[in-house]
């Protein structure tokens, strides 16, 4: 049978790891997945050969929803001018 100190060790390291677990998790609950939004221009190719040697990546990815199914945003930068007053 082990020994009444290493079942407290035993005993204080899942606790310890559960509340580490529990911690990490609420704190990524309400993280949701981010966006990436990329610009980009269509630059085309005659063979796949001259497409390696101009790349230094590539990367193939896929929508996770169809066009019309996504909400459509528009963003713009303004500016905004506060008058403080220091007393």
């Amino acid at each position: 049978m082990l020994n009444t100190s290493l079942k407290r060790v035993i005993t204080l390291t899942v606790v310890a790891l559960i509340i580490f677990l529990s911690l990490f998790l609420i704190m990524n609950i309400n993280n949701p997945i981010p966006e990436v939004h990329v610009d980009a221009n269509e630059i085309t190719f005659e063979t796949p050969e001259e497409l390696d040697a101009a790349a230094d990546l590539f990367i193939i990815v896929s929508p996770s929803k169809k066009f019309m199914d996504h909400e459509h945003k528009v963003t713009s930068l303004m500016m905004v001018r506060f008058k403080t007053t220091i007393l």
